[in-house]
């Protein structure tokens, strides 16, 4: 069952295979046991469509807000093609702003080329799409490079650049999509770009509505949401920051059109801003590892949440938050850019996952509860509780993977999301209004009376030490003259030596006894420093 949530054509570059996946589902429907290929799921950390998700989900991508709002929604995969297209539109100078933002290499233009051109031939109508367009105005002044559209149009595998008058570029989208578009009028001489996404898919098993459960959106706030509940196989695994859940799901004519929902759920309720923060490229290529190289597991029962989320957005801003100037296009590869359109919706509940989202307005709670509460028979209240395999009742992240491409991803909170003062919660008032006392060190400290003497005393006491010293060091000198000058004088005459040594021996007897006579003197000094800090001391007390 390891193939159900890929095709043959896999990450990994590997070859076209000759197993039928339908033969596949057959086998585990009857029990009859098959030679199982390997599985075709292998998580590259390098690749740019993965870096790109990881990019999307701790809000790093150059191309997307900072500060997104809750139960926000990317499509990496047309965004990701669209900076390229923007790169390669740019000057050198601009190409190495760009460059530095998110880089991309040869390699991955390559990688990024094999994606496109892998989504280019899943395309179905009312199915799945992935475009990617740059609308030039069609007078005659605006006009794109050649080399331009051919770069583009080989990395993107689809006719990137078109010239369209603005009053018909929605007409032209809505052909390209199969739910409505709603995007602002372009202006007159200016290139736009339009990036977008969209699946239409069955889940793999049976599904059904389970009525009203709470869904705990942090610690102290739990609601109640609309569940549907599902038996289909899965795959679960325990990471060290969240807990991994894939259900599989088909779409398209064919049956070889398979893809997975990956659910990214914190171990700690309330967590899932900080988890996806410090989310990185390669925690989610080894989650992607271990999860396709663990065993599905048959007849599972989940408990998980209805929920929708749509977003559509001018990326072009964001781009000169990052230092990208207005200015780009007006070389001669393009005209200037005026806006870079992006917008996503996704749907998941109990029929599949959907790109049509109807705005009916967010239910409240009291009408929640009139909607399945008045449905509920006394009988229905004496059965025993129902027990899953897994229940997805907290906030978590999700990715829409499709051949091992990133289509969708996203974070849902609940509906409608928790404010940011309720996920993070402010110290209590104790703390927040009490006063903090900065003690601030003194330049100058201030002495007493005391250690002003003190100090004193002992800077009297090392300048006579130091002056001991020096005399006696000048007495050890004279001392070995002396003692030179006996020998030489002994050496010439006897007779006159003997009375000179005799007078000099005496001389320097005197001289040596003098010495300690001096120091004596010396350390009197020194003492009567100390005597006089004792009276005053004394007579203080």
């Amino acid at each position: 069952m390891s193939d159900i949530s890929k095709s043959t054509e896999s990450r990994s570059k590997k070859t076209r295979s000759k197993w039928n996946p339908f033969h596949k589902i057959v086998s585990i429907v009857t029990g009859k046991n098959q030679q199982s290929t390997e599985s075709s799921n292998s998580s590259e950390g390098d690749s740019p469509a993965i870096r790109w998700t990881t990019a999307c989900l701790n809000t790093t991508c150059p191309i997307f807000s900072r500060s997104p709002q809750f139960n926000m929604i990317y499509s990496p995969a047309p965004s990701l093609m669209m900076y390229v297209v923007v790169t390669l539109a740019s000057e050198h100078a601009m190409t190495q702003t760009l460059q530095r933002l998110f880089g991309l290499t040869d390699k991955d233009m390559e990688e990024i080329r094999e994606m496109s051109q892998k989504l280019s031939e899943l395309g179905a109508p009312h199915q799945f799409y992935c475009f990617i367009r740059f609308l030039v105005d069609e007078q005659q002044t605006t006009t794109v490079s050649r080399e331009l559209m051919i770069r583009s149009n080989d990395v993107a595998t689809q006719q990137v650049f078109s010239s369209i008058r603005p009053s018909r570029v929605i007409k032209f989208l809505n052909t390209l999509t199969f739910h409505p578009v709603s995007v602002s009028r372009p202006a007159l001489f200016t290139t736009n770009g339009y990036a977008s996404a969209g699946l239409n898919a069955t889940w793999h098993g049976e599904a059904k509505k389970a009525g009203l459960n709470r869904f705990a959106c942090t610690f102290h706030r739990k609601k109640f949401e609309e569940f549907f509940e599902i038996r289909t196989t899965y795959r679960r695994v325990l990471m060290d920051h969240f807990e991994v859940i894939e259900l599989p799901f088909t779409f398209g004519p064919s049956s070889t059109n398979f893809g997975s929902l990956l659910i990214l759920r914190p171990h700690f309720i309330g967590n899932l801003p900080y988890s996806n923060r410090q989310l990185t490229t390669g925690a989610l290529s080894k989650m992607l590892d271990t999860l396709y190289s663990s065993d599905w597991i048959l007849d599972g029962h989940l408990l998980i949440p209805q929920f929708s989320a749509s977003s559509c957005q001018d990326l072009w801003k964001n781009l000169m938050r990052h230092g990208v100037q207005p200015d780009l296009g007006q070389s001669q590869k393009a005209p200037p850019m005026a806006s870079l359109w992006h917008w996503a919706s996704l749907k998941v509940g109990s029929s599949g996952i959907s790109a049509n989202v109807k705005k009916n307005g967010e239910k409240s709670q009291t009408t929640l509860h009139k909607t399945f509460h008045d449905r509920i028979s006394t009988d229905s209240l004496l059965e025993k509780h129902k027990s899953y395999s897994g229940r997805i009742d907290s906030p978590f992240s999700y990715i829409v993977m499709v051949h091992g491409i990133p289509i969708f991803t996203g974070s849902y909170f609940g509906s409608p999301p928790p404010k940011s003062s309720q996920v993070f919660i402010n110290a209590p008032e104790r703390i927040r209004h009490r006063r903090t006392i900065i003690t601030k060190k003194r330049r100058n400290t201030k002495i007493t009376r005391k250690q002003r003497l003190l100090r004193k005393v002992r800077k009297s006491e090392e300048k006579e030490k130091e002056k001991d010293r020096k005399r006696a060091k000048k007495a050890l000198i004279k001392n070995s003259n002396l003692k030179k000058k006996r020998k030489s004088n002994s050496s010439s005459s006897s007779n006159g030596t003997t009375e000179t040594s005799s007078t000099k021996s005496s001389s320097t007897s005197t001289k040596v006894v003098d010495v300690p006579k001096e120091k004596v003197i010396e350390k009197s000094k020194s003492s009567g420093w100390r005597r006089l800090a004792n009276r005053i001391f004394r007579r203080k007390r």
